[in-house]
């Protein structure tokens, strides 16, 4: 039996950067499309994009703890949100998302992720 998320893992960053990706696991796996802008199509700053992202989580319910296929939105280097992927409740917890560095989209325990960027939170859809 395959686990819901393996079918997203090894997607190209090229196609897929962490909002794109964030954009199609809840539209194949909710129906729900999300109208976020990537950082491909918009000409704008690191902070109007980080701005945008939390703009978009108004799309979203804050929970306190992860659930399997929620949205977890975090900050980046810059104190900003800028990163997002989708929690996996597989053991302890990963996140799967991708960066420019890695090229493609990976499952990555939720700790490992959150030494890179600090939590901003946790979403379910309306």
């Amino acid at each position: 039996m395959i686990n819901w998320h393996e079918s997203y893992l090894g997607l190209p960053y090229s196609k897929y950067n962490c909002g794109a990706l964030v954009q199609k696991i809840l539209f194949d796996e909710f129906s729900y499309f999300l109208d976020i802008r990537n950082n491909r199509d918009l000409s704008l700053d690191l902070q109007a994009r980080a701005e945008h992202m939390v703009i978009k989580s108004s799309d979203f319910i804050k929970i306190d703890k992860p659930i399997d296929k929620c949205v977890v939105l975090m900050y980046t280097h810059n104190n900003m949100v800028g990163h997002v992927g989708v929690y996996v409740s597989i053991g302890a917890g990963y996140i799967l998302h991708t960066t420019k560095a890695y090229g493609f989209s990976i499952l990555e325990p939720l700790n490992q992720v959150l030494k890179k960027n600090k939590l901003y939170g946790y979403f379910i859809c309306k």
